[in-house]
């Protein structure tokens, strides 16, 4: 009877604990939508000022420079939540191409860029500490 409590215990942590993962994911995915639609409407209004800038042949782009700045901001801001999206997946980024691969890639599946061989390793050891500790 108490193989069968602890079993059942077992289980509902590690429902709870995968629904918790499925949150922070979803979270995260949100998170990337809001900043790639913050983005699109910074390129809207960039194109907005480069054509008014253009049309009345003033040709003043301190404007536009800023917001250059702030979506190039913004793109950072949208690597670091691609990058924790990768982790929470147990991925990886490449860096040629920014595609997510599973964690023990040694090739990019996208493009092919071989990965650097530490990193593939000290993944490997973290899914084996991971590993030690059920």
């Amino acid at each position: 009877m108490d193989k069968i409590f602890s079993d059942i215990k077992s289980s509902v942590g590690s429902a709870v604990k995968k629904s918790g993962e499925i949150l922070e994911i979803t979270k995260v995915k949100m998170a990337i939508s809001d900043t790639k639609g913050e983005i699109r409407a910074k390129y809207a209004v960039l194109g907005e000022k480069t054509y008014l800038a253009q049309r009345d042949q003033e040709g003043d782009f301190s404007q536009t420079q800023e917001i250059i700045l702030e979506i190039d901001e913004l793109f950072e801001i949208l690597k670091n939540q691609e990058l924790k999206l990768a982790a929470l997946k147990k991925q990886k980024m490449c860096d040629a191409c920014g595609y997510a691969c599973e964690a023990d890639a040694a090739f990019c599946s996208k493009c092919g860029t071989k990965f650097p061989e530490d990193s593939v390793e000290a993944e490997t050891e973290d899914d084996d500490d991971e590993g030690g500790e059920r």
